[in-house]
């Protein structure tokens, strides 16, 4: 085997120079030169502090104590929407009546009478 893949001193000869790594640690107790003295008075203390900010982000748009602190003005914003809300339902319900009652129905009946004309003489002027 020496021939073929040499030794740490040697090249090998079959191998066209191939010569075996040689390795980089004399000691390869990783965990005791880790713990040892040397090592450890080099290192920097381990973190404990971390920001407090970063671990409890809230969403502003689901979190209403926050996007009031973000924007003073989302409280007004929201009331508004909510009394818009209730005016447009409160008209909706007020059309919807208007229609539903005798002269919505004969409203109605005059725009089906003068479509249905117009559809007639659009007919009466293709033939």
């Amino acid at each position: 085997l020496d021939k073929v893949f040499g030794t740490y001193r040697e090249k090998g000869v079959e191998k066209n120079g191939y010569q075996l790594n040689r390795s980089m640690m004399a000691c390869a107790d990783l965990a005791r030169i880790i713990n040892s003295d040397q090592v450890q008075s080099k290192l920097r203390e381990v973190r404990t502090f971390s920001r407090l900010h970063d671990k409890n982000h809230k969403n502003p748009l689901k979190n209403r104590a926050l996007m009031q602190r973000l924007n003073p003005y989302s409280k007004v914003q929201r009331e508004q929407a909510v009394k818009a809300d209730a005016q447009r339902k409160k008209d909706r319900a007020a059309a919807l009546k208007s229609k539903r009652s005798k002269t919505g129905r004969q409203e109605r009946a005059t725009r089906a009478k003068r479509f249905a004309g117009l559809q007639e003489d659009l007919e009466q002027s293709f033939k």
